[in-house]
């Protein structure tokens, strides 16, 4: 199995897409073949990464650093400053609200701080593979919503996910939530965690 020291996650979610992210996918893969680091350093194109209004982004690995709104003349700059030099490139990552302060590592992004997270499969519609949902619920305190691909069939399954952790668990489409927004949410979520809305 080939290890490599580090993978260069770059978002091919619909909205990165349309940013340019396999243009700069493919500059990456072009820019580690001739800085000879094509052994070393893995690109991934994932799905989407969340936040979309800033892309294409990419997340270095085990680095933690997200970069963001990133254009091909960038990689020749992440390439040659992060993954050779071991700089991050503060131009290119998040910066806390209202001020110049570079934020490089993913956790400490805002966006990154969630009060849910929501487990889905990679295609929407189609139901989030239940063993996920069951891991990722393991694995936080934080409530769990199954964002697509909730049906009447899996729903009991769904919830009885949350039933086995104590949680109070309901759909939210039993609940009024008053408004036109509330409906379409109420259609796509399930809460299979604390609940908090």
């Amino acid at each position: 199995m080939e290890q490599f020291r580090s993978h260069v996650l770059v978002c091919t979610g619909g909205g990165c897409i349309a940013s340019g992210a396999l243009a700069v996918s493919a500059a990456f893969s072009e820019e580690l073949e001739a800085h000879g680091l094509a052994d070393e350093v893995q690109i991934v194109e994932t799905g989407c990464l969340g936040p979309c209004a800033v892309g294409p982004v990419a997340l270095v690995y085990p680095d933690g650093v997200f970069y963001q709104n990133i254009k091909v003349p960038d990689v020749a700059e992440i390439v040659e400053e992060h993954l050779l030099k071991g700089r991050v490139v503060p131009r290119l990552v998040s910066h806390a609200p209202g001020t110049e302060k570079s934020i490089a590592e993913m956790r400490d992004v805002e966006f990154f701080n969630a009060d849910v997270v929501i487990a889905t499969d990679q295609r929407t519609g189609h139901p989030a593979d239940l063993a996920y949902v069951q891991a990722i619920k393991s694995a936080t305190s934080l409530p769990v919503l199954v964002g697509s691909g909730a049906t009447s069939e899996n729903i009991r399954e769904i919830l009885g996910i949350a039933n086995d952790r104590d949680a109070n668990a309901e759909a939210l489409g039993d609940r009024p939530l008053g408004n036109a927004f509330g409906r379409v949410v109420s259609s796509l979520c399930v809460d299979v965690g604390a609940q908090r809305f």
